[in-house]
């Protein structure tokens, strides 16, 4: 059932979080659908978000298949200013 999870489901990930703080920071205010990624996405913890962003962050999933989850599940544009703005982030 672990293998189903994102890699940092399960264990401390101190460069995964330190992304999400560069993304709360730089892209927090911003939008995806109807949800503020800062807010409603990350300070709430959505599960979809923070998994699927663990995947695309820890390369598993192609940038293309993150803004397609992305677009689809919030119902926003795949040129969104908030899509933009994760995607210029970078993953270190």
């Amino acid at each position: 059932m672990l293998g189903a999870c994102a890699p940092d489901a399960w264990r401390p990930d101190s460069r995964y979080e330190a992304y999400l703080d560069q993304m709360q920071n730089r892209c927090g205010a911003l939008r995806l659908g109807s949800r503020t990624i800062g807010n409603d996405l990350l300070q709430e913890s959505d599960a979809y978000f923070l998994d699927v962003t663990s995947r695309y962050y820890h390369e598993e999933i192609s940038e293309r298949s993150y803004v397609g989850a992305l677009s689809g599940s919030y119902d926003t544009a795949p040129d969104s200013p908030g899509i933009l703005c994760i995607l210029s982030l970078p993953r270190i």
